[in-house]
């Protein structure tokens, strides 16, 4: 199982917890502005007659709405950039963010400043991020 399936099962097995689960591709900026379009889409946080929001906008709508929410997962897939979601969601709220990378210095960097969960033959385990 690869870290995108990992994720997902993440994300499917504890359900019940999230009233909203969020999967952004995270390759590029441009693919995160598209991914959050589609969110400002789903949630409805534009009038279907306005027209298409740039991205500073964008990314704040989905921020805002964000912060304003509880109970949300956001996941990112493919993080290209140590902590790149930081740009995309907002500094304080009610719910969680999940990040899978291909790069180690991205991993390293995001290990080193939060929870994480180390996978071993598809068993999520708990790692403390402190000394």
């Amino acid at each position: 199982m690869g870290k995108t399936q990992t994720a997902l099962s993440f994300a499917d097995g504890r359900r019940e917890h999230y009233a909203y689960i969020f999967f952004v591709l995270a390759t590029s900026p441009a693919v995160i502005v598209a991914e959050d379009r589609k969110v400002v889409r789903r949630l409805r946080l534009q009038r279907p007659d306005q027209d298409p929001a740039e991205e500073p906008e964008i990314v704040d709508l989905v921020k805002t709405w964000l912060s304003e929410h509880s109970r949300w997962l956001i996941m990112f897939d493919n993080e290209f950039e140590p902590g790149i979601f930081r740009r995309y969601t907002p500094v304080e709220g009610s719910g969680y963010m999940l990040s899978t990378t291909r790069s180690q210095v991205a991993a390293e960097a995001l290990a080193e400043r939060a929870d994480v969960y180390e996978v071993r033959k598809s068993n999520l385990t708990k790692r403390s991020s402190s000394p």
